[in-house]
Order: structure tokens, then sequence, then C-alpha cells
């Protein structure tokens, strides 16, 4: 792999290779179709009774298309901080520093914490409870409430101890304590 100075031109302009160019491009593209998608299963959702399992159903898939668009949008939002950054390395660090604007993604992991609150909401005894909880959290990790995201943690744990998603839980809860220094936890 090519350092970042190798990767800059002549001209302060970021090289990148053609490979990276063709993820980009799908990744933006899969952004794309998976706005498309949401739209059209939020119509779809609102077409079903509350409480309906077709609804649950359609509710779940929204909240994993959340989750993998906020996901890409946030790695996109970091592919433009790093060329920025790069570029301003170049030029001798003249101007101000660059920084990461993460707005986008965001407001998709709000919307992502929105939905399965929502979904809790209207199905509180869900089959899937414990992976619509970790995504929650998991999205309130990414909004920067550490704390609410350790309680949600928890909260799997202590009522999905047998759940594939409590190991997660104990994993990001470490996480959690061990950037406190808080051993004891």
């Amino acid at each position: 792999a090519k350092s970042e100075k190798e990767k800059i031109g002549r001209d302060g302009k970021t090289r990148i290779s053609r490979a990276e160019i063709f993820a980009v491009e799908v990744e933006r593209k899969l952004i794309q179709g998976i706005n498309t998608t949401i739209g059209a299963l939020h119509r779809t959702a609102n077409r079903f009774p509350k409480k309906s399992a077709e609804r649950y159903e359609v509710l779940k898939k929204l909240l994993h298309l959340y989750l993998e668009n906020a996901a890409y949008v946030a790695s996109d939002e970091s592919r433009v901080y790093d060329q920025q950054w790069t570029k301003w390395e170049a030029g001798g660090r003249r101007g101000p520093e660059p920084r990461l604007n993460n707005s986008r993604s965001n407001g998709l992991w709000r919307r992502l914490a929105s939905q399965a609150n929502a979904i809790l909401a209207e199905y509180p005894r869900a089959k899937d409870a414990d992976e619509i909880m970790f995504n929650q959290a998991l999205s309130l990790q990414f909004l920067g409430k550490e704390q609410d995201a350790a309680k949600s943690f928890s909260n799997i744990i202590k009522l999905f101890p047998n759940s594939q998603y409590a190991g997660d839980s104990f994993f990001s809860l470490g996480d959690y304590y061990f950037d406190r220094n808080d051993y004891t936890n």
C-alpha cells in the first residue's frame, strides 16, 4: 500500500487508484439505492395496521437499512475528511485544519435510534428485541451518547443474557469502561 505522501501528485491533488474510485462509486450508488428503498418501505409500513406482524417485518428491514446507510455515509464523510487533510498536509498545513463533517451520518444515526425506539414501543415483546436494542445502542454510541449507550448495552445483557448481542454488548461495555480507566466494572 502506498503511503499518504505517495498518493499525492505534483499538483497537490490526492491520487486514488481505480479500485478506490470504483469502491467509492459503488458505495455512493448503494447509498442512493438504500434511500430509495427506505422511502418505499416507509410507504409500505404505513399501509399495514399497527402492531401487525407484516408491519413489524417491514419496520425491522427499515432499521437495517438505516444502519447500513449510516455506516456508508459515515465512511464517505471520513473519506472526504481524509482527502481534505491529506491535501492540507501536502500544502504545508496552511489555512485552517480540516474538520470532519459528520452531520449527514449523525442525522442517520439519530433516525436509527428513533426507529428502534418506535419499534420497541409498538412491539415491546418483539422476538428480535435484543437486536433492535443493540442497534439503538450502537447509534447512541456513534452519536457520542456514550453513557446512554452503556445503559442500553447493560440492559441487553440483563434482559437477554443468552443472546448473541449480549457478547457484543459486553465487549462494547468493556471499551466504555476501559476508555474511562474504570477497571472495576
